[in-house]
């Protein structure tokens, strides 16, 4: 009904993985290009973290949606005994042991990596929702990795489960966890990624730019989702059925915290703002009893304390009056020595300044270290389109840095766009080893 009543073409925020829908964040986009790179380079295991609904099996997706001469198996880990996660790896890579091969499972797929090798082709094993993976499986996976040629990894791993599979892995066993290279973890949205992420899938599925969510509704959906771009579609989905039944032309910030009310049970800003008013309260309250407790014990504190000032009022005002004058001109004498010097000091610095100033410009080439190579954007946005491509170690021309540090205007082969600087090493020499 929401569809016809917005014109939708299909379902913005479905529960089911649509990589048409995908938005590349910075924490996406940074996972992704890290993963190509140890998979190119041939590194081994790899571990991508991230909280339920971030979008890591998604990411997997556009990643294996990137790559070329790279066979990929997903296997969904669950709790399984590493037989059975053996077959179901031979089974991805299509190998079938009764005709195909003798051996065992295990000496059919290393069969398989040294034959994909030969022939200049990767492998790659994905293991989702890996939390509930055993010892005993992931033992498994690591004795995949003790057979190499030519220093190279026979097939990649990488495992996708929660923040707390990373503090598993150090206690699985002292031989697997230095064989892991890096780890990748997919942050929850910002405020400012989650208007972006609503308007980016609204696009997709509007075919236009029509702003359906007013601007203040976006705060109400962050609050609420806390930036994850699962609990982000529960919420979205929900307003809309809401200003649909309501016959409102534009979803707004009401309507989103009827749906959170709906789906989490409580509202939450509204249960949360009681607690500032009790603070107050009660902060007043102790205010009010130490007052009146100090002014009922004024007049004792009065009758002892005359006695004490009459006898320590004499060294008191006595003693300070020797020092006060000798303490006074020390100062006068110093002032007039100490301002001079620094007048003739700073102009020198300042003369010095102006051409240090033209020293840090920034090198003429710099250098792709993305083992994967790296896109050239046409604007410096992780959205923005793909211009061109420059592969590893290969020299482009750098133009300019933009404000935020995050990109560089470079010109490679004719073309002008933006990379990502992270990837990009400056050189003075110009050459790229």
């Amino acid at each position: 009904m929401s569809r016809d009543f917005f014109g939708f073409k299909v379902e913005p925020f479905s529960v089911h993985p649509d990589n048409r829908y995908f938005f590349s964040s910075i924490s996406h986009d940074r996972a992704i290009t890290l993963l190509e790179y140890g998979i190119n380079s041939r590194k081994g295991f790899m571990l991508l973290t991230g909280l339920k609904g971030t979008g890591k099996t998604m990411t997997c997706s556009i990643l294996r949606e990137g790559l070329s001469g790279v066979n990929t198996v997903v296997v969904s880990s669950g709790i399984k005994e590493p037989g059975k996660l053996l077959e179901d790896i031979c089974s991805g890579f299509g190998l079938d042991r009764a005709s195909s091969c003798s051996q065992s499972a295990f000496g059919c797929l290393m069969d398989f990596f040294v034959g994909e090798y030969k022939d200049g082709r990767n492998n790659l094993i994905i293991i989702d929702d890996a939390e509930g993976i055993s010892d005993e499986s992931l033992e498994l996976l690591n004795s995949f990795l003790d057979i190499e040629i030519e220093q190279c990894k026979l097939v990649q791993v990488i495992l996708c489960g929660s923040p707390a599979l990373h503090d598993r892995l150090k206690n699985v066993s002292s031989r697997l966890g230095p064989k892991f290279t890096f780890t990748v973890e997919l942050a929850a949205l910002s405020l400012k990624d989650t208007a972006d992420y609503v308007e980016h899938r609204l696009k997709k599925a509007l075919g236009d730019e029509f702003p359906l969510f007013r601007k203040s509704s976006y705060v109400e959906i962050y609050h609420y989702t806390k930036g994850i771009p699962s609990e982000i579609n529960r919420v979205a989905q929900k307003a809309i059925e809401i200003a649909n039944d309501s016959k409102a032309s534009r979803v707004n910030a009401a309507h989103v915290k009827q749906a959170a009310a709906m789906l989490y049970g409580v509202s939450r800003r509204r249960t949360v703002n009681v607690m500032p008013v009790a603070a107050v309260f009660l902060l007043m309250t102790a205010l009010v009893v130490y007052l009146l407790m100090r002014d009922g014990r004024k007049d004792e504190v009065a009758i002892v304390e005359p006695p004490a000032v009459t006898q320590e009022q004499a060294p008191v005002v006595e003693e300070p009056a020797a020092p006060a004058e000798e303490a006074v001109q020390p100062p006068v004498a110093e002032a007039p020595a100490v301002e001079p010097e620094p007048e003739p000091v700073k102009p020198e610095p300042v003369k010095e300044e102006p051409p240090a100033a033209v020293v840090p410009a920034h090198p003429e080439f710099g250098c792709v270290t993305a083992g994967s190579g790296l896109k050239i954007r046409k604007t410096p946005s992780r959205n923005a389109a793909s211009i061109g491509n420059a592969p590893y170690r290969s020299k482009v021309v750098l133009i300019s840095h933009t404000d935020d540090g995050e990109w560089w205007q470079v010109r490679f082969k004719g073309v002008e766009g933006y990379m990502f600087a992270e990837f990009v090493k400056p050189t003075e020499s110009g050459e790229c080893r």
